[in-house]
C-alpha cells in the first residue's frame, strides 16, 4: 500500500518536472517557482510517514531531474531571451527640442540588464531544489557556467536591441526641424518671409523696400499641407523585440508645431499687408504735408521744388503696393476658408481694408500738379534778387583781399611771433566766414535754377592765406615742441638728451624741403636752421661735461657764474634745459672751464665714495668668534679660530683671518691710490687718518694671528705645568692675550683693535715672549724625540697632543698607527695601568710576552712597548712548532716567517739529497690543500690564507725555477750555488734571531710587527729589485728604483721591508721640503733603524737636493766608520 502511494507521488513529481521541461523560463518564471514549491510541499507532507533522512536519496533524484529541466530551459532562454521577455511599453516624446524615449533609453538599458538579463542569468545561482544538496546555493550554478559564449551572445544581442531602439529615434529626428528654431516661431517666419526691416530709412522706394512676395507664403502653405499628410501616415506604434514604442505623443507634438507654423504664416502675411498699407498712408501723409507748406524764401522755394519733383518720380510705386495688398487679402480669405471653425483667431486671418484709398489717391495727384505750377512762378521772381546779392558779395571779397595784403608778413619772423600768429589766425577765421557765405549763395542759385557763380579772387586769397599759415605754422610747431622739452628741469632731462637730438634731426629734415620758389617757407627754414645750428653746437657739452653727475652745490654755483646767471636766481633743482639753450654762446665760449669743473667734481666724487666705503666697512666689518662648544678647531689650524678653555676661563678666538687681512690690504691700496689724485688736498687730513689706522690694523692683526696660533700650541702644554722655567713668562702672555681678545669680542668690530691703547707695542712684546716660549718648547720636543726616535716622524701638533694628553688613552690609541707599522690599537688591563696585547687594523690580537706599564713618561713606556713587541714576536716563533693548530693560533707574521725558515731548510736539504722534484710536488700539494681550506666565515683566517698562498706560490716558482734554470744552467748541486743564493733565504740564529740572506747580502730580521698587511705578488722583476736593493744595503748604499708612475716602485720597497720586518716610512716629496725637515727625518730614521722611502724625490728644489746629497754622504761615511 505504501509503495503504491509512493509510486503515485513519484508519478506526480515526474509530471511536474516534465511540465517544467516545456515551460518557458523567461516568460513563465512564476510557474517554475510554483512547481518547485509544490514539489517541496509534497515531500514535506510525506515527512510524517517517511522522515526526511529516509527521503534524501529520493529527493536527490528529483534535484538531478530539476537540474536537467532547468538546463534545457536555461539554454533555450539564452537563445531568444530578448524576444521572449514580457512586452514592455515606451513612448517616443520630444522634450527640450530633443527626441527621446519615456522612460529614457539609458534607464531602459539599465532596467533591462539589471532586472531581466541579470535576473535570468542569476536563476541557477539562486534556485533551490528539494534536497539538502540544493538548499545551499551553487548546486545549479554549473548550468550558468557551462556555456560562457552563449552568455556573451546574450549581452551582444542586448546591445543590438538598444542600438535598434536608438536607430528608431534617429529615423524621426528630421521631423524636429521646427522645434530647433531658435527663439519665437513667429519672429523666425517673419524674418525669413518679410526681411529684417519693413521700410527703408529715407523712404526713397517704398515698393522695393517692403520685401516679401506672395509666392513665398503660397509655397510654404503647400509644403505645410503636404507635411501634415505625411504625419498622418506615420504609424501609431512600432515593435522591436519585447518593446512596444508608442508614437502618439510624438505625432501630437508634430501636429501642434504645424498648427503653430500655420498661425505664424497667417500672422506674418497679415503683418506684411498692414506694413504695405502703412507705407501707402505714410507716402500720402508726406505729400500732403508738402502741399500744405507755404514757401516764402529762396531756400524754402528751392527745397519745396526738389521735394515735389521727388514725389512725382515715385507716384508709380503706390499702385504696385495696392496690388500686393489685394493679393495678400485673397490668400488670407483662402486660409480662413480652409481653417476649421475655432481653430484660429479671427484677427490673424482678417483682410486689410482698402476702402477710400482710391479717392484719396486721385485727390493727391491733382493737388501735386497744381502745386508745382505755383512754385515755378515764385522762382522766377527771386532769381533777380540772387544776382544782385552776388554782385555785392564780390565787393566783400575784394575788400578782404586788400586787407590781407596789408597784414601779410613778409620774409622771416620779426617782432613778437605770437602777435603774427594771432593775426594769421584772425585772417583765417574771416576767410572761413566769407567762404561759408559763398557756399550759401551757390546753393540758392542751384535751388532757383541759376548757374552757380565762380569767385576766382576768393580762391587766390584762400590759397595765399593757407600757404602763409602753413609756413608760420611750422615755426609755431617748432617753438611748441622745443618748449615742451626745454622747460623740464635739467636733472630729469640730462639722461634724455637723445630726445633733443631727435627733435633737431626731425626739424632739419623738415627744413630741407624748402625752396626759393616759396619765399615764405624759405624764410622760415633759414630761421629754423640758424636756431638748430646754435643748439647743436652746445649739445655735445650738455651730453658730457654739463650733465652734473656727482656734482655738489659748489660746482653748480661755479657753472652758473661762468654762464652769466645772476647769483641766487638758479639752483640745480630749478635750472632747465631752456636756460642752457638760451646760453648756448656762453657755453661754447667757456667750454674748457666747464670741462675742468666736471673733472674736478668727478675726482672729488671718487675720493668721497672711497672714504664712504671705508667708513661703512669700519662700521659693519665684525670679527667672527666660535662658541665654546666647538672643540675640534682648537687642536687644528689656528687661522680657522676656536675658543679654548684654559686656566683663566673662556677665551674667544678669531676665525676668517685671511678674509680680514685681504680686505685690509685692499683698503690700504685704495688709500694709497687716493693720494695720487689731483684733488687729494681737500681730503688730506681724512686720508692720512685712514692710512695710519689701516696700517695699525694690518700690522696688528698679522701679529695677533701669529700670537693666537702659537698660543693654541703652547697653552695646553703650560696649563699642565710643563716647562716650569718659562711658565711665568707664558702666564704673563696668556693674561695679556685673554684681555685683548675679550675686548675685541666685547666690541666685535675689526677697527676696535686700532683703538686699543699701545696695541702694536703690546702685541710685539707678546710675540717676542711667545717666541722665547716656542724655542724652549722646541728644545723640549727635541728632547722627547731623542728619547723615543719614532717621534721624529710626527708633526709638532701630533707630538704636542700626545705629550699634552699622555693620560688620555683614547688620544694615545689614535696616534699608535702613526708610530708603528702594524699596531693599530693596544689592549689595556682592567685597571688601565698595563698594556697586555697589540692589535692590527684587521683585528688580529697578539698577547705581549711582557706587559708594558703605562706611566706619565710616555716616551719611556712607548720604548718599552717597542721592545715588548719585538720580544713577543721572537718568542712566538720558537713556539709555533708546539702549537696544535699553528694556522689559527699563530700570528700571521710569525706564521709566514716560520714557513719561510722551513722552506729554506727544505730546499737546501733537497739540493743536497737531489730530491728537488719531490719537494716541488709536495709544495704543490700543500698549495692545493691550503687553497681548499674554507675560511669564508672568518675574515682574519681568510687573510692568513691569502698571505700563505702567495708565499707558497712563490716557493713553488722558486723550486721549479731551480729545476729548469734559465740560460742552460745546471740545477744547483750545493746550497752555495748562485741559482739558489740569489733567492731571498731565511736562517734561524742562536739566541732566537733570524737572518735574511740574498746573494752576498746578509740582513737581520728586525721583528717589527706588520700585522696582516697584504703581500705583494713576487714576479721576476720583483726578485731583481730585491736583489739590487739588498746588495746596495750590504755595501752601505741606498736604492733608487726608477720607472714610470704606477709600476710598483714604492710597493716593492715596502714589500722588501715587510720581508725583513723593517718599518718603512714613505714620504711624498714636494717643493715644501727643505734641508732642515729632511735632516730631521734622517735623524729619526737612523735612530730608530727604519727605512725611509722618498717618493717623487725629483720634485725637490735644486738647492735642497744639493744639501740632501751632503747629508746622505755624511750618513754613508758614518756608517762605514762605525759599522
Amino acid at each position: 500500500m505504501s509503495n503504491r502511494r509512493l509510486r503515485q507521488w513519484h508519478s506526480v513529481l515526474a509530471g511536474k518536472v516534465v511540465g517544467l521541461m516545456s515551460t518557458d523560463l523567461v516568460r513563465h518564471k512564476d510557474k517554475w517557482v510554483a512547481a518547485v514549491k509544490e514539489m517541496r510541499d509534497i515531500f514535506a507532507g510525506l515527512e510524517a510517514q517517511y522522515p526526511r533522512a529516509r527521503q534524501e536519496v529520493w529527493r536527490h533524484h528529483w534535484d538531478f531531474q530539476l537540474y536537467k529541466a532547468l538546463e534545457v530551459q536555461f539554454r533555450s532562454g539564452l537563445e531568444n531571451i530578448n524576444k521572449n521577455l514580457p512586452e514592455m511599453e515606451v513612448s517616443m516624446v520630444c522634450r527640450h527640442h530633443k527626441l527621446q524615449y519615456d522612460p529614457p533609453l539609458e534607464e531602459l538599458r539599465m532596467n533591462h540588464i539589471a532586472k531581466h538579463l541579470n535576473g535570468f542569468l542569476g536563476l541557477p545561482l539562486r534556485m533551490k531544489g528539494v534536497s539538502s544538496l540544493s538548499e545551499r546555493q551553487g548546486f545549479f550554478a554549473p548550468i550558468a557556467d557551462a556555456d560562457p559564449a552563449a552568455i556573451a551572445m546574450v549581452y551582444e544581442s542586448c546591445e543590438a536591441l538598444f542600438a535598434s531602439l536608438a536607430d528608431e529615434l534617429r529615423k524621426y529626428q528630421d521631423w524636429l526641424v521646427l522645434g530647433d528654431v531658435a527663439g519665437d516661431l513667429e519672429d523666425y517666419v517673419e524674418q525669413q518671409l518679410c526681411g529684417s526691416s519693413n521700410s527703408s530709412d529715407d523712404g526713397s522706394n517704398i515698393a522695393s523696400n517692403t520685401g516679401g512676395d506672395i509666392g513665398d507664403w503660397e509655397l510654404n502653405l503647400r509644403m505645410l499641407k503636404q507635411a501634415a499628410q505625411d504625419v498622418d501616415r506615420l504609424p501609431n506604434e512600432v515593435r522591436i523585440d519585447c518593446y512596444k514604442i508608442s508614437l502618439a505623443p510624438f505625432k501630437a507634438y508634430l501636429e501642434e508645431m504645424m498648427k503653430r507654423l500655420r498661425e505664424a504664416l497667417a500672422s506674418s502675411l497679415r503683418k506684411k499687408a498692414l506694413s504695405e498699407r502703412q507705407a501707402i498712408d505714410d507716402f500720402l501723409a508726406a505729400g500732403q504735408a508738402l502741399l500744405n507748406l507755404q514757401a516764402t524764401s529762396v531756400e524754402e522755394i528751392g527745397k519745396a521744388g526738389q521735394e515735389a519733383r521727388a514725389l512725382v518720380t515715385r507716384l508709380s510705386e503706390v499702385p504696385q503696393l495696392r496690388k500686393r495688398i489685394e493679393e495678400k487679402n485673397r490668400l488670407l480669405r483662402q486660409m480662413a476658408a480652409a481653417t476649421p471653425a475655432g481653430a484660429a483667431s479671427g484677427s490673424s486671418l482678417a483682410i486689410i481694408d482698402l476702402s477710400g484709398l482710391s479717392e484719396r489717391w486721385d485727390s493727391f495727384v491733382s493737388q501735386l500738379q497744381a502745386y508745382d505750377s505755383n512754385l515755378e512762378v515764385q522762382r522766377q521772381g527771386l532769381q533777380g534778387q540772387v544776382l544782385k546779392k552776388i554782385q555785392e558779395f564780390e565787393g566783400v571779397i575784394t575788400g578782404f583781399a586788400s586787407r590781407w595784403q596789408s597784414i601779410k608778413p613778409r620774409g622771416g619772423p620779426t617782432g613778437n611771433p605770437a602777435v603774427v600768429m594771432a593775426q594769421l589766425e584772425d585772417a583765417a577765421r574771416q576767410l572761413a566766414d566769407i567762404k561759408e557765405e559763398a557756399d550759401a549763395l551757390c546753393k540758392e542759385c542751384e535751388a532757383l535754377g541759376v548757374s552757380p557763380p565762380a569767385f576766382p579772387q576768393l580762391e587766390e586769397v584762400q590759397a595765399d592765406v593757407m600757404s602763409t599759415q602753413a609756413s608760420w605754422g611750422s615755426y609755431r610747431d617748432f617753438l611748441t615742441e622745443r618748449d615742451n622739452l626745454a622747460h623740464k628741469d635739467w636733472l630729469s632731462m640730462r639722461d634724455q638728451v637723445w630726445k633733443i637730438e631727435d627733435f633737431l634731426t626731425k626739424w632739419e629734415g623738415t627744413c630741407s624741403g624748402a625752396s626759393a620758389s616759396d619765399p615764405g617757407k624759405a624764410a622760415i627754414a633759414v630761421v629754423l636752421l640758424q636756431e638748430i645750428d646754435a643748439y647743436r653746437r652746445c649739445l655735445p657739452h650738455l651730453k658730457s661735461s654739463m650733465r652734473g653727475i656727482n656734482w655738489e652745490d659748489t660746482h653748480w654755483v661755479q657753472l652758473f657764474s661762468l654762464l652769466g646767471f645772476k647769483a641766487g636766481t638758479l639752483t640745480k633743482e630749478t635750472v632747465t634745459l631752456a636756460h642752457f639753450l638760451d646760453k648756448a654762446d656762453a657755453i661754447i665760449a667757456h667750454v674748457q672751464q666747464i670741462k675742468e669743473l666736471d673733472a674736478m667734481a668727478q675726482g672729488e666724487a671718487l675720493i668721497r665714495k672711497a672714504l664712504t666705503e671705508l667708513k661703512l666697512w669700519a662700521l659693519q666689518r665684525m670679527f667672527t668668534f666660535v662658541s665654546n662648544t666647538d672643540k675640534a678647531a682648537a687642536g687644528g689650524q689656528a687661522a680657522a679660530g676656536d675658543t679654548k678653555q684654559g686656566a683663566g676661563g673662556r677665551v674667544p678666538l678669531v676665525k676668517e683671518w685671511s678674509e680680514i687681512l685681504s680686505e685690509l690690504g685692499n683698503h690700504q691700496s685704495l688709500v694709497a691710490s687716493l693720494k695720487t689724485s689731483h684733488y687729494y688736498s681737500m681730503f688730506k687730513d681724512e686720508v692720512a687718518s685712514w692710512e695710519s689706522r689701516l696700517s695699525t690694523l694690518l700690522n696688528g692683526l698679522g701679529v695677533l694671528q701669529g700670537i693666537q696660533r702659537r698660543w693654541l700650541y703652547l697653552a695646553p702644554i703650560f696649563s699642565r705645568g710643563a716647562l716650569p722655567a718659562v711658565a711665568s713668562r707664558f702666564r704673563h702672555v696668556d693674561g695679556e692675550f685673554r684681555s685683548i681678545m675679550s675686548q675685541l669680542e666685547a666690541s666685535g668690530k675689526v677697527v676696535a683693535l686700532a683703538d686699543l691703547p699701545g696695541v702694536l707695542a703690546r702685541l710685539n712684546s707678546m710675540a717676542t715672549q711667545l717666541d722665547a716660549c716656542q724655542r724652549v718648547l722646541s728644545e723640549f720636543l727635541e728632547e722627547k724625540r731623542a728619547a723615543f726616535p719614532r717621534f721624529y716622524f710626527l708633526g709638532d701638533d701630533d707630538l704636542l697632543e700626545i705629550l699634552g694628553q699622555a693620560a688620555s688613552l683614547v688620544v694615545i690609541q689614535t696616534h699608535l698607527r702613526k708610530l708603528f707599522a702594524g699596531i693599530h690599537r693596544v689592549r689595556f688591563s682592567q685597571d688601565q695601568s698595563n698594556i697586555t696585547a697589540m692589535s692590527s687594523a684587521e683585528g688580529e690580537s697578539v698577547e705581549l710576552s711582557t706587559q708594558v706599564k703605562v706611566t706619565e713618561t710616555i716616551e719611556a713606556w712607548l720604548d718599552q712597548l717597542t721592545s715588548s713587541m719585538r720580544s713577543t714576536l721572537q718568542g712566538s716563533l720558537s713556539g709555533v712548532a708546539d702549537l696544535s693548530d699553528p694556522f689559527s693560533q699563530a700570528p700571521s707574521q710569525v706564521l709566514g716567517l716560520y714557513h719561510a725558515l722551513r722552506f729554506t731548510e727544505r730546499v737546501e736539504a733537497a739540493i743536497q739529497s737531489g730530491t728537488l722534484p719531490q719537494l716541488a710536488s709536495e709544495l704543490r700539494q700543500e698549495l692545493t690543500a691550503l687553497a681548499s681550506k674554507d675560511c669564508s666565515n672568518h675574515s682574519l683566517l681568510q687573510l692568513k690564507k691569502q698571505g700563505l698562498i702567495i708565499d707558497l706560490m712563490h716557493s713553488c716558482n722558486v723550486v721549479e725555477g731551480l729545476l729548469g734554470t734559465e740560460g742552460g744552467e745546471a740545477p744547483p748541486r750545493s746550497p752555495g750555488d748562485w741559482v739558489w743564493t740569489r733567492q731571498l733565504r731565511y736562517y734561524a740564529e742562536q739566541g732566537g734571531g733570524v737572518s735574511v740572506c740574498m746573494a752576498e747580502a746578509t740582513l737581520s730580521y728586525t721583528w717589527e710587527y706588520t700585522g696582516n698587511a697584504p703581500k705583494l705578488v713576487v714576479t721576476p722583476l720583483t726578485d731583481r729589485c730585491f736583489l739590487t736593493l739588498t746588495q746596495a744595503l750590504a755595501l752601505g748604499y741606498g736604492g733608487n728604483p726608477y720607472g714610470p708612475a704606477g709600476t710598483g716602485k714604492t710597493e716593492s720597497v715596502k714589500a722588501l721591508g715587510q720581508a725583513l720586518a723593517r718599518q718603512v716610512l714613505v714620504f711624498n716629496c714636494d717643493e715644501e721640503f727643505d734641508f732642515r725637515s729632511m735632516g730631521r727625518i734622517f735623524v729619526g730614521l737612523l735612530m730608530c733603524g727604519a727605512w725611509g722611502c722618498f717618493d717623487e724625490f725629483n720634485r725637490l728644489q735644486e738647492d735642497v737636493l744639493s744639501a740632501v746629497s751632503q747629508q746622505v754622504q755624511a750618513i754613508q761615511v758614518g756608517k762605514c766608520l762605525y759599522y
